[in-house]
């Protein structure tokens, strides 16, 4: 089984889709935010605030309710992916291997 499919095996999906209940800071936690809200990946908001160590700084929300119905699952995995993997070497001058900015996502 490829990590792919273990990964998404083990987030309870298996069409490879993140499932509903998917916490999506799972990887990228700042220290110290334990008390924090953890979006999951069928949440209208997600609050990412978490993975943020600027703590004195405005929450940081995806309100994905304003988005078309249509557009919110794919736009929600992208928004995932971005979040769980570093920037690819040919999208990002300089960031290769890079998280983005949770502000940037």
């Amino acid at each position: 089984m490829s990590t792919r499919a273990t990964a998404a095996a083990s987030a309870g999906a298996d069409d490879g889709r993140p499932a509903d209940d998917l916490l999506v800071l799972r990887s990228r936690l700042a220290p110290d935010t334990s008390t924090e809200p953890r979006p999951r990946f069928s949440d209208d908001q997600w609050d990412l605030s978490a993975a943020r160590p600027d703590v004195h700084r405005a929450r940081s929300l995806i309100h994905w309710e304003r988005f078309p119905e249509q557009f919110t699952r794919p736009a929600k995995m992208i928004a995932l992916a971005m979040l769980d993997h570093p920037c690819p070497a040919d999208m990002f001058a300089g960031a290769a291997g890079l998280n983005l900015a949770i502000d940037t996502i």
